[in-house]
């Protein structure tokens, strides 16, 4: 639901639910069990399920308006990674065009975006942008894509 809840679940294969308890325990513990039976109860009941409902229609609008922004504005400097599930887009920078560079750019005007190079493994990394949608208005994504693309367009490129 939000960090501060501290809660999470996973799903996992029967044989790694041992090792995945103990990586727990290991690591914070539990949640405190009042805050766990809430959560269960709001789950029995459904609501869990209605928000989640609702939030994928939020994040698909988010996703749709940064996609259609991306592909409007900046075609050529960027190429648009696959974007079917998560809060994440990856966008592919053209020839020439270092990540580090334009992060260091981006992050000038807090755009929020992030390295895609250093989460390669090997030697090939495809330098790229890592753009979240999800804690922003559709118009909000709007015009982080304008500005983005300036910052593309601008001065020692």
């Amino acid at each position: 639901m939000f960090p501060s809840l501290r809660l999470a679940f996973l799903v996992v294969p029967e044989v790694l639910v041992d090792a995945f308890t103990a990586a727990r325990a290991a690591t914070d513990g539990h949640a405190p069990p009042l805050t766990q039976a809430a959560m269960a109860r709001f789950m029995e009941s459904g609501h869990y399920a209605a928000h989640l409902r609702q939030m994928r229609l939020v994040y698909a609008e988010r996703r749709d308006a940064l996609l259609d922004s991306l592909k409007r504005e900046a075609p050529g400097v960027l190429r648009i990674g696959t974007a079917e599930a998560g809060m994440h887009v990856t966008a592919f920078l053209a020839e020439g065009l270092q990540d580090e560079a334009v992060i260091a750019r981006t992050d000038a005007r807090r755009l929020g975006a992030r390295r895609l190079s250093p989460l390669y493994l090997g030697r090939k990394r495809e330098q790229g942008l890592v753009l979240g949608f999800s804690g922003a208005s559709p118009a909000g994504l709007r015009a982080a894509v304008r500005t983005l693309c300036g910052v593309l367009d601008g001065p020692n490129r």
